[in-house]
């Protein structure tokens, strides 16, 4: 437990002396930082969209094929979907 205090205050001792210093490199890098953190947004945007886009024509030709299906008036014993209640 002392070495745990010890280590607190020696921290909190050196952040006090360092302050600015600190304060300084963090707002020197901020811009940099940004421009970094706004590029990667726009990568994961256009990922996501990517991914959107396959589960969007995923679903909508799944959903065609099931309209299809329907209309078609396929026969269970033609391969389809049979019926879970029976």
């Amino acid at each position: 437990m002392l070495g745990f205090i010890v280590g607190l205050v020696a921290g909190g001792a050196a952040i006090w002396i360092w302050q600015g210093w600190l304060e300084q490199k963090v707002h020197d890098r901020t811009p940099e930082l940004r421009t970094k953190v706004a590029d990667r947004l726009g990568t994961l945007q256009t990922k996501a969209e990517g991914a959107l886009d396959t589960a969007k024509d995923r679903i909508t030709s799944g959903l065609r094929a099931g309209q299809e299906y329907l209309r078609s008036g396929a026969s269970r014993q033609g391969g389809g979907p049979s019926d879970p209640l029976q």
